[in-house]
């Protein structure tokens, strides 16, 4: 999940490359053949630890540390199913949120009235929020496909583009080697257009069976910011309050 007040006004540091379809020529070396999308999603799964181990958590909460606008603050992720979720960043100027509900978002930082999330804005932390997300990815992304490798941090990674009706693409980018997803594309709504948000995944970690980034990166076009994650804990209860909207100011 990301701050939509700190959204960009451009978007050329992290404009998407799209790849055309070579065209045939009789000189041109036959294209490499690559796994299905089916074939990439199963390893995906498997590499997190399997479906029934992810089917097993019901609930995460998650703290660290996080550099925002250049400073630092305590964070602490809450996840709790079948898709509610909330970012709370502890600064000393106060509470910085980003919060899913399960049908609503909103963000909140101190002093200045909650912003709702847009459409695009919905569309992202639904995913973020539904900790099975691994096992519907095919569900939710019924037209998924397969693009040319890119490298992400030295290492080669399957792209896979997802669309859905009436929301921008969005392109998920799987660790060759170990499967994992390792970065994200996607796009949100800014009162200057479609803007970009980039979210890397690294330093997974063995949770009870199931692998879970413990760094966090989130690019945009006007600058990127770090969680890096200390603690994780699975299965345990989550205060609804952390879920509820604020009274407003």
């Amino acid at each position: 999940m990301s701050s939509g007040h700190d959204c960009p006004v451009a978007t050329s540091e992290l404009a998407v490359k799209v790849h055309e379809t070579p065209k045939e020529n009789p000189s041109t070396p036959p294209a490499p053949s690559f796994p299905t999308v089916a074939q990439i999603i199963d390893h995906y799964i498997e590499a997190l630890g399997g479906a029934a181990a992810l089917e097993k958590i019901t609930s995460r909460v998650e703290v660290g540390n996080g550099q925002l606008r250049g400073e630092s603050s305590q964070v602490e992720i809450f996840t709790k199913a079948p898709g509610t979720q909330a970012l709370i960043q502890h600064s000393v100027n106060g509470d910085d949120a980003t919060v899913f509900d399960g049908t609503a978002g909103w963000f909140a930082v101190p002093k200045r009235p909650v912003h709702e999330m847009n459409d695009a804005d919905i569309a992202g932390a639904r995913i973020d929020a539904v900790l099975q997300f691994p096992l519907h990815i095919r569900q939710v992304f019924p037209n998924l496909r397969i693009q040319y490798p890119e490298t992400v941090a030295g290492h080669e990674a399957y792209l896979l583009l997802a669309t859905q009706p009436g929301q921008p693409p969005v392109r998920l980018y799987f660790d060759k080697e170990s499967g994992l997803l390792v970065r994200v594309v996607r796009y949100s709504e800014s009162p200057l257009g479609r803007v970009p948000l980039q979210i890397k995944y690294a330093d997974y970690r063995d949770v009870n069976g199931v692998q879970v980034p413990f760094r966090l990166t989130y690019s945009r076009a006007g600058g990127s910011s770090i969680i890096q994650i200390d603690e994780v804990h699975q299965n345990v209860p989550i205060d609804a309050a952390h879920f509820a909207q604020p009274a407003p100011r």
